[in-house]
């Protein structure tokens, strides 16, 4: 069974198989795949055609249902992998241009090449290497393992040669991107293929070949047109090797004498390639069928069933580009399609095709254009077709509107039409069997079977486990990707996504050199930062998001992806999002929002029996209340009614789309925003002014948290950075800006709109300026508004004499931060203070959550203080979240043995012990009403454990927990509680759900106590952890008072040494 909440699902092109990306049991991700039956079985299909009319065009065959077979696991569970890609290899690209014809003319039926996918590529974090050395030093440093994934190959079909004789089989079935250098080991046989080539020229320049149906007599002109037929192929072949050098030196920026094997000059010199001469040979061919002679500046095409090659002067230079041999050329005089990436044969994408305008063709359209034209067909599998995009890059330049197909020009020997396509992310699911007619008035009826979708090579699944024939693409480098996106459709092109050191995202492009050699380039564009991306069904698209909301759309060719690094400025290939509009009908909205409710929390709910309830019965209920919601809140209202019977903690609606006036504009939200001070302030008619009651005081030793400056703008310590002098308790605001303060009912909307901006404060210094500087008639009462007897200055006996200040306020959320972050800092100096009062020394530290920024904060107060003799960890008002495991790891650390150096821990004798910073104190955790989630679960492990004692107040109750997962269409939840806790003790729920957790010793604080500042529940814990330290002091032990090994040598022995 597969487990794990999330899984992936990546269909192959022809739809038979599916990789499967799911949970193993030990919860690492693993990639099985399931072969779910052929879409059309050859009798079906023979039976469809034979029963389709005469005279018509098309014939719709109906596919199987799915058919769940064999499943099986293709990776090890001993490590993660996952984002399955159904690719090919660069050396079934170049290959299935060549054999086929090869094959036919040498009468060897199994020299085929690959259809479909040959190779699964995936991600896999198999090469984990920790960047922490040792656990020594401050905050215990722990191993971590960084983002460090490569991608690696399944080979699908079985590369092992069954007739070492036959080159064309065994070079068709080898070994690719084997790493080292393992594709050279069949360097030896693409020579061989190369000597083939030459024999059967020289066979065919005396008049006959040596095997088929050449060697039967055909007659000259047939010979002649197979013959043809070879040399295109073969040229066909050469010419990928071309466009793979040219298109990445585009790509990539490198001179032409940079890139290996691509010396342009190279071949010239020793008199041309073998290649070179078949081309040329291709041409006398021509002339001797008595076909008119082209001018050398005229456009040259080449045409067969393997596709239509560029149009070349005699100098060999691809006619369209600035330069020779350029891929991706078109011309649009003679209307031919030039191929356009590694690999291409000059045949136009896959099913929706491009039209001109970046926009899907609809199936027929696309069908008819391509027949119409006359285009040749390509080879069954990926990698065989082509993109038909125009040359994106001449003299630097991309071209104008990339991913736009040029026509082609029709070809004459082209038989058929055959559109494989890449389905990555889900099975086709229409019928994809056509036929289609291709007669011309001067030409017989030819009819052609178009398939849609290639038919997939069968998987050699074999008798051994599939896993291990898997190998890592040596020449991409190990790095921190996040997503294997796609290979492209025409050549062997990977995007990758990479998480960079900043956190930010960015698109990479691996290009791989031609066979023989496994050599890859890569290149990570860091010109914008990438927010998402998704493949279109097909295969054919990819959507590329770029921050702030650049909606990019690039065919899946390697042409696309060269516009992806060569548009730096991201103005190509756009998509319109602005006029993006979708009409919604609310009321049927909101009833399948509520129907999408139900069944989720019915499915997610970890309670198969639902606590009881009879869930149908609610639907019912509840179902005829949706009909009167007028908006979106009361639709909520009613979510939250039904989802309260099951009577979970954890259950909350939140979220969704709600008319709002500012329309969630952030900029007009902070015009409406009022600003504060940091500070509590009373309104005084008397002084026509705020009295500074409390200035909000935090941590001076943290003044910066999260990256955030935490300060209160009216603090000494903030405005002596600028040569100011901050305010005290006591001192009188009287303007904002200029504007009195009395003229408008509370103070914050004179703030309004102006966080994070400089405003003018206009004071009066009761309190903070020297007694010298006041002139009221009592010295006394200048200082302070109330002094320590009691009495109180007023306006009258002091000068009101004002005074500016520049300070910056803090936004409402801001503003809530720091008075949170104080109250923190009060409660740990009270726990210092009472602490040192009993005798002991304490730790304090407090958690609002459990997430990451509480990660932070544990560190940052356990560590400084796990040699005291008490900790006190405060939980109260905590949020809960998912770390508790983490901190009841570090608690349950335990001294089982003790050292002593002479140069280390010199500050207490030398002393350490192990496991380090292992606590050995007396551990309190405060606990109250507000307590809740994962400060529970915390809180029942200390209990649990044995670990500490609870002081405090019953917690919150939520002891079933959940992931929030079961999001509606709209974005809103109505969250499902889906994992049930117990243990032995408790049972379900851990005594927590519906309970809450029970302290050791209850203390319930006085509001009124509270609201003058004393904290009775953390005073009840310092006289606590002071009884329990006298029953109980924590002392080191004392080393050993015997004598350490005495090594020397005794005194009779020594005597007698003659030595």
């Amino acid at each position: 069974m597969m487990g794990g909440s999330e899984v992936e699902l990546s269909w192959s092109p022809g739809g038979r198989y599916l990789a499967i990306t799911h949970a193993a049991k030990n919860q690492f991700s693993i990639i099985s795949i399931a072969d779910c039956g052929p879409f059309l079985d050859d009798d079906d299909d023979e039976e469809a055609e034979a029963d389709a009319d005469a005279t018509s065009n098309t014939t719709i065959t109906v596919f199987n249902d799915i058919r769940v077979g064999r499943i099986v696991q293709a990776t090890s569970a001993r490590f993660n992998s996952f984002d399955p890609v159904w690719g090919t290899t660069t050396l079934d690209i170049t290959l299935k241009t060549v054999i086929p014809t090869l094959g036919s003319m040498l009468g060897d039926p199994n020299a085929t090449a690959p259809k479909g996918a040959t190779t699964l590529y995936y991600l896999s974090d198999r090469d984990i290497q920790s960047d922490v050395n040792s656990p020594w030093g401050t905050r215990a440093p722990a191993p971590h393992f960084p983002a460090h994934r490569s991608v690696y190959a399944l080979p699908l079909i079985n590369r092992t040669a069954t007739d070492v004789d036959d080159t064309v089989t065994k070079v068709g079935h080898g070994a690719v991107y084997g790493g080292g250098g393992a594709a050279e080991l069949w360097v030896a046989d693409m020579l061989e293929l190369e000597e083939v080539l030459e024999f059967l020229l020289d066979t065919s320049s005396d008049g006959g070949f040596g095997g088929g149906d050449m060697a039967e007599g055909s007659s000259s002109t047939r010979k002649r047109r197979q013959r043809r037929s070879l040399l295109t192929a073969a040229a066909s072949a050469v010419h990928t090797q071309r466009q793979g050098r040219q298109g990445r030196r585009r790509l990539f920026d490198v001179p032409p004498s940079e890139l290996p094997g691509d010396d342009p000059d190279a071949e010239e010199e020793e008199g041309g390639s073998f290649f070179d001469e078949i081309k040329q040979d291709l041409e006398e061919e021509e002339l001797e069928d008595g076909d008119t002679a082209t001018p050398t500046t005229a456009p040259t095409t080449y045409a067969n069933e393997y596709g239509t090659l560029p149009p070349t002067t005699a100098e060999g230079e691809i006619i369209g580009s600035n330069e020779p041999s350029s891929a991706g050329s078109s011309d649009e005089q003679s209307g031919s399609m030039v191929p356009t990436a590694f690999g291409d044969t000059g045949q136009p994408s896959t099913v929706d095709g491009l039209n001109g305008s970046n926009q899907p063709s609809s199936l027929s359209s696309s069908l008819d254009d391509l027949v119409g034209s006359g285009q040749p067909s390509f080879a069954d599998g990926l990698g065989g077709s082509l993109s038909g995009q125009p040359s994106s890059l001449t003299s630097g330049e991309a071209s104008e509107e990339e991913g736009s197909p040029t026509p082609s020009a029709a070809s004459s020997s082209a038989a058929t039409t055959s559109m494989p396509s890449s389905s990555p992310t889900a099975a086709p699911t229409s019928a994809a069997t056509q036929t289609v007619d291709t007669k011309s008035a001067s030409t017989a009826t030819a009819t052609a079977k178009v398939s849609i979708f290639p038919e997939d090579t069968k998987i050699a699944f074999g008798e051994k486990d599939l896993m291990v024939h898997s190998y890592r693409v040596a020449g991409i480098p190990a790095d921190s990707y996040t997503g294997l996106v796609t290979q492209t459709m025409d050549d062997s092109t990977f995007l990758l996504i990479k998480r960079k050191d900043d956190g930010t995202y960015r698109p990479v492009l691996v290009a791989a050199e031609p066979p023989p050699s496994d050599a890859m380039d890569v290149a990570t564009v860091d010109d914008n930062e990438l927010v998402s991306y998704e493949v279109s069904t097909t295969g054919e698209y990819i959507v590329l998001i770029f921050k702030p909301g650049y909606i990019k759309v690039v065919p899946n060719t390697g042409t696309g992806l060269m516009g992806i690094a060569t548009d730096k400025k991201l103005t190509k290939s756009l998509a319109d999002a602005n006029d993006i509009a979708l009409s919604i009908y609310p009321s049927l909205e909101y009833e399948q929002m509520f129907h999408d409710a139900w069944r989720m929390l019915r499915d997610y709910f970890y309670d198969t029996n639902m606590n009881g309830i009879d869930w149908k019965a609610m639907h019912e209920r509840y179902k005829g209340l949706v009909k009167r919601c007028a908006k979106r809140e009361e639709l909520d209202d009613i979510l939250a009614q039904m989802a309260s019977e099951l009577s979970a903690l954890h259950v909350f609606v939140y979220g969704g789309e709600y008319p709002e006036a500012l329309h969630k504009d952030k900029t007009l939200e902070s015009m409406y925003q009022m600003a504060g001070l940091g500070a509590t302030l009373d309104r005084s008619p008397e002084w026509k002014g705020y009295v500074v009651t409390a200035i909000a005081e935090t941590d001076p030793d943290f003044t910066v948290v999260g990256g955030t400056a935490v300060y209160s703008p009216l603090s000494d310590s903030l405005l002596r950075l600028s040569g100011q002098k901050g305010l005290e308790v006591g001192d009188v605001i009287v303007g904002v800006n200029g504007e009195s303060v009395m003229r408008v009912p509370d103070i914050h909307l004179l703030l309004r709109g102006l966080a994070g901006q400089s405003v003018r404060l206009d004071v009066i210094r009761l309190a903070s300026s020297p007694k010298e500087e006041n002139t009221g008639t009592d010295p006394d009462q200048r200082r302070r508004r109330t002094i320590d007897d009691g009495e109180e200055a007023d306006a009258e006996s002091v000068s009101m004499r004002t005074e500016p200040i520049i300070t910056v306020p803090l936004s409402p959320l801001e503003s809530s931060s720091l008075q949170y972050k104080s109250w923190e800092y009060r409660c740990k100096q009270i726990a210092d203070s009472l602490a040192a009062q009993k005798g002991f020394s304490v730790g304090y530290l407090h958690l609002s959550s459990m997430s990451k920024k509480d990660v932070n904060a544990f560190v940052k107060g356990f560590y400084p203080n796990y040699n005291k003799e008490a900790l006190i960890v405060d939980v109260r008002h905590n949020r809960g979240g998912n770390i508790d495991s983490w901190l009841l790891d570090i608690l349950q650390r335990r001294a089982w043995m003790y050292w002593q150096g002479r140069v280390t821990n010199t500050e207490n004798g030398g002393l350490g012990w192990d496991e380090q910073f292992a606590f050995r104190g007396h551990l309190v955790v405060l606990i109250d009403e507000k307590t809740s989630s994962d400060g529970e679960g915390f809180s029942r492990g200390v209990s649990e454990l044995g670990l500490g004692k609870l002081i405090g107040t019953r917690t919150w109750g939520g002891g079933i927990w959940l992931s929030s997962d079961n999001t509606l269409v709209d974005g809103g939840i109505a969250t499902a509680p889906e994992i049930g806790t117990y243990n032995d003790e408790y049972g379900w729920g851990l005594g927590i759900e519906q309970m809450g957790v029970e302290p050791d010793i209850v203390v319930d604080n006085d509001p009124r106590e509270t609201f003058e500042g004393r904290d009775e529940q953390l005073e009840r814990a310092i006289e606590y952890l002071a009884d329990w330290l006298e029953q109980e002091p924590i002392v080191i032990p004392t080393p050993p008072i015997a004598k350490k090994k005495d090594m020397s040598m005794p005194r009779v022995v020594s005597s007698q040494c003659k030595a």
